[in-house]
């Protein structure tokens, strides 16, 4: 601990590096390490400016030496033991470092690879620490006042004076002025305590401080809408997320343990079961949306963005390709490529059943030179299998093709609705009475609170955001919907909204649910903070936790908003 210490001071005090994205594009870099121990920002050399670079929960892991493409490029002017990689979830492109002595480049490759593996393991007991030992700036092992409100600041919340020195009081039991230890937990219990999940908990619970096995099948029947054998799952989820040993063997949860299975990925609105390999993989090719890039080599624009084989790497991991055997049956054999730009669809319906039977695949016109991306919904609409997308640039539409194809172990293929799959249908998406069967549907999305919501990247280390919640649909132009909350001045750590967004869905099979988080500002436009995105058949009801993602689609835990999702079917009409 002392060693990671003495490293993480270093990587604070930060270092003048190279970072680099070719042989020509080298550029002078001083990084630093940030209070928080989670964030990494570089300052300019020009203007003294610093700016976001990365968080620590982006990471995936760090190599030494010539381990990209680009290091291995210019292997002759750099000795291996002053370079690095940082490698990052999702689609973001790898950060390619030098540094000036190989010291200084182990003591930031040791320290990243410690920072991640604290962040992957870290439970709630962790966290404490971590925010602890953030705060207490002068390293006495205790906390005062003052070290309290700059803590606030950092996790992201501007709280009222009063109410957080009688926090600090009620919680400074030993009446020193300063949190020690236990004191510090007890601090930090009360400032993350969810009233609302407690209500939830009390509403099901007789004696208000424990749920017995009856109350919690009650809970998973009544709001979770789990209706196959829910004894035993209510036992299965008491023995993975109940801490207390005496607990569990009563059969009993606790509060804890409630909010633990809550945050769980059976507590997640996403259906757990849709991440794994569930749909029938054996129908002829044209009956699937098949995930598709376009000049997935490039990294930025089409004119002068680098390229790299990084992004086919990328794109072969994200989605767990398994290969083509896991499709059988028969091939369509023709295969339509169409451009986005100014493309004009034959009618919805003719286009359907054509590809009921044939591949039609779409891609970005050679015109979008800054690799911005179309719509695809309106492809997948009609069938269209192929939708390829320029993945480098992040934004609202990669986002909607991370989430359709989210579902189904994320293997990259997702059967499309049956009566996409018939060459005779009647479907036309601009008519949504022609999906033959059932609904409309009612969805309404009870945005109820968020949790340790990150900072608006590029935003001063004092910001707070002021977050709001959109809610958007996606699918056939008669479902197309978005509905927002108010916003929450000044709370990004535990804002509250409690509030209801309606929607009505007539072909959910379509349909894809966006939630997004902004930063309010009255003045200009509102600034991106995080997002999910997935399949409206992957919903679970009930009381659910949506795990946020960043812009480039990387998890960022522990962010998360806390809903209870209704889904209702409606009369259809006449």
């Amino acid at each position: 601990l002392a060693s990671l210490g003495r490293t993480l001071e270093q990587m604070q005090q930060g270092s003048l590096m190279r970072k680099v994205k070719s042989k020509s594009w080298k550029k002078q870099r001083y990084l630093e390490l940030q209070d928080d121990c989670m964030t990494v920002w570089h300052k300019s050399k020009k203007t003294g400016h610093t700016k976001y670079t990365f968080s620590i929960s982006d990471v995936e892991t760090v190599r030494e030496g010539h381990q990209s493409e680009v290091l291995q490029s210019l292997a002759e002017e750099f000795p291996p033991e002053h370079c690095f990689t940082v490698v990052f979830h999702g689609r973001r492109g790898n950060l390619d470092l030098i540094a000036g002595s190989p010291e200084e480049a182990q003591c930031w490759v040791r320290g990243l690879r410690r920072l991640v593996e604290i962040v992957t393991k870290m439970d709630q007991q962790e966290w404490i620490c971590d925010w602890f030992q953030k705060a207490d700036k002068n390293r006495d092992g205790r906390m005062s006042f003052k070290e309290v409100r700059q803590l606030l600041k950092m996790m992201n919340m501007d709280m009222n004076e009063d109410h957080a020195l009688w926090l600090f009081q009620m919680a400074d039991r030993s009446a020193s002025g300063t949190l020690e230890g236990e004191e510090f937990v007890l601090f930090y219990k009360a400032l993350t305590q969810r009233d609302e999940v407690l209500g939830v908990f009390r509403a099901f619970s007789r004696d208000g401080k424990k749920l017995t096995l009856l109350e919690f099948v009650d809970f998973l029947q009544q709001e979770q809408l789990e209706r196959e054998n829910t004894q035993e799952l209510a036992m299965e989820l008491m023995a993975r997320y109940e801490p207390s040993e005496t607990a569990r063997a009563r059969h009993v949860l606790s509060v804890d343990g409630f909010l633990l299975y809550l945050r769980s990925p059976e507590g997640s609105i996403f259906n757990p079961a849709h991440g794994t390999l569930y749909q029938d993989m054996t129908q002829p090719l044209c009956h699937y949306f098949i995930s598709s890039s376009h000049n997935t080599y490039l990294l930025e624009d089409q004119l002068r963005g680098q390229s790299s084989i990084e992004g086919y790497i990328r794109i072969i991991e994200s989605q767990g390709w398994k290969g083509p055997q896991e499709i059988g049956g028969p091939v369509g054999e023709g295969l339509a490529r169409l451009g986005s730009h100014h493309l004009r669809l034959p009618p919805g319906n003719a286009f359907a059943r054509h590809n009921a039977g044939q591949l039609t695949r779409i891609y970005p016109s050679g015109l979008r030179t800054d690799s911005s991306n179309y719509d695809p919904q309106e492809m997948w609409n009609v069938g269209c299998q192929l939708v390829a997308l320029n993945v480098q640039t992040a934004g609202a539409e990669m986002d909607l093709s991370d989430g359709l194809f989210r579902q189904n172990g994320r293997c990259g293929y997702v059967l499309k609705p049956a009566f996409l799959r018939d060459a005779g249908t009647a479907f036309d998406p601009d008519d949504p009475r022609s999906r033959a069967e059932g609904g409309p549907w009612r969805l309404a999305i009870q945005v109820i609170s968020g949790q340790q919501l990150p900072k608006v990247a590029n935003s001063k280390p004092s910001a707070i955001v002021d977050p709001l919640v959109r809610v958007e649909i996606h699918g056939v132009p008669a479902d197309q919907a978005r509905r927002e909350t108010q916003y929450v001045e000044n709370n990004g750590f535990n804002p509250s909204w409690g509030e209801t967004l309606p929607f009505k869905v007539h072909v959910p099979e379509l349909a894809l649910v966006r939630f997004v988080v902004e930063d309010y500002d009255k003045a200009s436009r509102n600034d991106f903070v995080a997002q999910f995105t997935l399949p409206f058949a992957s919903l679970k009801s009930g009381y659910r936790h949506v795990h946020l993602l960043s812009k480039d689609g990387t998890a960022i835990p522990p962010s998360s908003l806390f809903v209870h999702v209704q889904i209702t079917e409606l009369p259809r009409p006449e």
